[in-house]
């Protein structure tokens, strides 16, 4: 039994050596391979090692800047080929082309510098990360791919910008859009055309900075295209017919805007410029021309000034009330006036929508004369006066101004004005003297007394005395119907009138020299009345005589001067209606007589 086990024992142990046999000729090949890596790995890592060594103080190879070589070169050999690649390049312009047209941007007025130091370093750091993945990765692709970097540089970009935005200036051409045209304007069935527009041109700004910048980085100094997109215009045939179709219908029509002091009426030629291609009313240029009216009619609120000094008024600043159109407001409304025209409902009209500021001082609070508000206000105007009528036409007006009349009492217009010669400051003019138009101090002083008889007219006061001129005057005609004229002369004519109100009476004038305007203003306390002229007529016109030319000898010889002008004769009646809550007051009728007036020529005889 003994020798069985040991048998037994013996198989066990060649079976068991037989096995580990067998596994250790399994892994010699893998420990050959791992051999094999293992070598493999230290020999790149020898010639990994050997190549960072040879490079240390160099660019590695593959890298460029703006197309030149730079691999094996330390930062001083790169430094000098970059300054050689500048020289080389000829910087300094950079022309673009556009439009037919070439223009030239010195690199010197946008500040261009490259930098080749901060270039260099760059161009060296390529292979030289932070990262060791980094490292390798940009190393590789430096060798078997190449790597081209830009020039580092410094510019002004304002100026690149001031340059672009000059040039595209000189391109640019903004779309035309199609517009509608009255045909035949005027005539009975005018028709409506289309003036189709035309498309426009933009430069793409942004675009052409960076093609600009993309040529500078690289020294690429080749003409540069400037990028232009053409603008179409955006309006189809059939928009253009049913626009064209509507305007027909609004070429005979009007609308009305209306603000308490001013009125505006717009015809179908400005209508029709607001329809919209698309439909509906172009709000844009509807808000545009509210826009224009708020110019016109805002003002900010003015507080009220008074000042008195011996027994006269010298400062007079009525307050009055500031206001402001309402511009969103006035756009829907006129937008919807012009829906109801179209459709026939009715002509358009608008009451302006207006914001209203009171004053923070009212007139009435600066005086206690009982002078709250405008009474009335006169207006003439004086154009081809010769300057020493204009000069007494202010001097005049300058003489009435700030006159306070109390209740009761009667405004003189002599007894306020005074002497009228060269010793008060009145200069030679033109008046009528005797029948007859002769230079003469103080000529243009009837200016005044009319415009204020103008003024006194619309306050419903009593005239007690009014002369009308001898001959009908021209100046008085500008902006008046004939008739509305009052001659002063010391001491056979004058104009005078009745304060019957409660309160002070203030006179106040504005001359505007430049534009030869004389407005005569009077307040007071109100107490409901208003004046108007009414039923005026002209009749019997006479024509003119024959001009006369008579000789002269302060005139030089050779020359012709005019002292008199032509003026029609004819016979003229208005009456002066003053009413209260609709019920007349008293009324009084005025008549004059203008006699014909030949022109007078005086024909030099002198040396």
């Amino acid at each position: 039994m003994k020798v069985k086990a040991a048998s037994f024992l013996r198989i066990a142990l060649v079976k068991r050596w037989l096995q580990v046999g067998r596994k250790k000729a399994k892994n010699w090949p893998v420990k050959l391979m791992g051999m094999g890596v293992g070598i493999v790995g230290l020999l790149l890592m020898l010639v990994y090692g050997s190549y960072l060594l040879a490079y240390r103080n160099k660019v590695y190879p593959g890298v460029r800047v703006a197309g030149v070589a730079l691999g094996n070169n330390s930062i001083g050999e790169v430094m000098r080929k970059l300054d050689q690649l500048i020289i080389g390049r000829g910087v300094g312009v950079l022309p673009v082309v556009g439009n037919d047209k070439i223009w030239e941007l010195q690199v010197d007025s946008v500040g261009l510098k490259y930098d080749i130091e901060k270039t260099a370093l760059a161009a060296f750091r390529v292979g030289r990360e932070e990262l060791v993945q980094d490292r390798l990765t940009r190393q590789w692709q430096a060798w078997f791919e190449g790597m081209e970097l830009p020039l580092e540089y410094e510019i002004s970009e304002e100026a690149l910008v001031e340059f672009v935005a000059q040039v595209a200036a000189e391109i640019d051409r903004p779309v035309v859009p199609p517009t509608l045209v009255i045909e035949d304007a005027g005539k009975p069935g005018q028709r409506v055309g289309i003036k189709r527009g035309e498309n426009g041109l933009v430069v793409d700004q942004e675009l052409w900075i960076t093609l600009m910048i993309q040529r500078l980085e690289w020294a690429d100094f080749s003409a540069v295209a400037i990028p232009v997109r053409e603008q179409l215009v955006q309006v189809t045939e059939s928009q253009l017919e049913a626009t064209r179709q509507r305007a027909e219908k609004l070429v005979e029509t009007q609308i009305t805007l209306e603000s308490d002091e001013q009125t505006w009426s717009l015809g179908g030629k400005e209508l029709i410029e607001w329809l919209d291609f698309e439909g509906g009313w172009d709000e844009v240029r509807v808000a545009s021309y509210a826009g224009t009216l708020a110019d016109a009619i805002d003002r900010p609120a003015q507080n009220a000034a008074f000042r008195f000094e011996n027994n006269r008024v010298v400062e007079f600043r009525p307050g009055k009330d500031g206001l402001r159109l309402d511009q969103e407001k006035t756009k829907e409304e006129i937008v919807a006036a012009l829906d109801k025209l179209e459709a026939g409902e009715e002509q358009g009209r608008v009451n302006l929508s207006l914001i209203r500021t009171k004053p923070a001082i009212s007139t009435d609070q600066v005086n206690s004369f009982g002078i709250k508000e405008l009474l009335g206000r006169g207006v003439s105007t004086y154009r081809g006066s010769i300057a020493s009528r204009v000069h007494n036409v202010g001097l005049s007006a300058q003489r009435i101004s700030g006159t306070l009349i109390p209740p009761g009492e009667t405004f003189s217009f002599n007894q306020v004005v005074g002497e009228i010669s060269d010793q008060t400051g009145y200069q030679q003019a033109y008046v009528i003297r005797s029948g007859r138009t002769v230079l003469d101090d103080g000529g243009g002083v009837c200016q005044t007394s009319t415009t204020l008889f103008r003024a006194v007219m619309e306050t419903g006061l009593p005239i007690t005395e009014r002369k009308s001129h001898s001959y009908r005057v021209g100046y008085y005609e500008q902006n008046a119907k004939v008739g509305l004229d009052a001659t002063v002369f010391a001491p056979t004519a004058d104009f005078k009138f009745v304060n019957d109100t409660p309160a002070h009476i203030l006179v106040q004038t504005i001359v505007n020299a430049p534009s030869r305007t004389l407005t005569v203003e009077i307040y007071g306390t109100s107490d409901g009345r208003k004046g108007q002229t009414v039923n005026h007529k002209i009749w019997d016109q006479i024509p003119p005589p024959p001009d006369l030319y008579q000789d002269d000898p302060s005139v030089p010889a050779g020359q012709v001067k005019q002292v008199d002008w032509s003026a029609w004769g004819a016979k003229v009646k208005f009456d002066y209606v003053v009413t209260r809550g609709g019920e007349t007051i008293f009324s009084k009728t005025f008549y004059q007589v203008y006699q014909p007036w030949q022109a007078i020529f005086l024909r030099g005889t002198g040396g």
